[in-house]
């Protein structure tokens, strides 16, 4: 091998590991739900799924499991509670668990770490419930498709979990209620941004009402609507 031969492949390996590592990201499907799941940050990027009129009743685990499905490189390392390390967090479902209560298999799904985040308790039991009761009552009248996940823009609340469970704590989450036509095109939206925060309770939802457009921004995630849509 000549000098100058030397020169570039050194160049060009000094190239390659000066460039950023590209994130391993997970597209799962649980039947029931969809997660993106990013391995490095041992969370989920997104949650979708459809809902239709509730006729499930299948009771909710009484614990939270690891997921089984996915590696163990791209979840928490635990699934003891947040409030064991840090009083006034939960762990909070990102798909809602009674919206998983088809059958048993569905609902403890629901209850892998890989779909949980930490949360405010005030936020978990507050706006971010309202919002999931929104779409409980939107299933009754049309088939609905919800959309959402943690903020990462603007980087993490705080490091509260990195050390018991290998997570950060997002600022955010935002969601997306689509009213869905037959042909499951969107024929209304309703979408949020609520802060990860004691503030962020049930009376308060509506101050975290965002349009599409806002939303796609903020989660760097396309919206499947028209723009009529996406910038009510």
């Amino acid at each position: 091998m000549t000098r100058i031969s030397t020169v570039l492949l050194s160049a060009f390996f000094t190239l390659v590991a000066s460039l950023p590592a590209q994130a391993e990201i997970i597209e799962k499907s649980y039947t029931y739900f969809n997660l993106t799941i990013d391995c490095d940050r041992r969370s989920a990027l997104k949650f979708d799924y459809s809902l239709t009129a509730d006729v499930g009743s299948a009771a909710r685990p009484s614990s939270f499991t690891t997921d089984p499905t996915i590696p163990a490189r791209c979840q928490q390392t635990s699934t003891a509670s947040y409030a064991s390390v840090r009083s006034g967090w939960d762990r909070g479902h990102l798909v809602m668990s009674n919206h998983m209560d088809i059958n048993s298999t569905a609902i403890a799904r629901a209850n892998y770490m890989s779909n949980i985040m930490p949360q405010t308790s005030t936020m978990n039991q507050g706006a971010w419930l309202r919002t999931e009761e929104i779409a409980e009552c939107y299933r009754e009248y049309s088939k609905v498709r919800v959309m959402g996940g943690p903020v990462w823009a603007g980087g993490a609340l705080n490091t509260y979990f990195l050390s018991s469970h290998g997570v950060s704590t997002p600022r955010s989450y935002w969601k997306v209620i689509l009213k869905l036509d037959s042909y499951g095109n969107a024929t209304d939206a309703i979408g949020w941004i609520v802060p990860n925060n004691t503030a962020a309770t049930k009376s308060n939802v509506n101050s975290y009402l965002k349009s599409i457009a806002d939303i796609e921004a903020a989660s760097g995630y396309s919206i499947p609507v028209s723009d009529s849509f996406r910038y009510m």
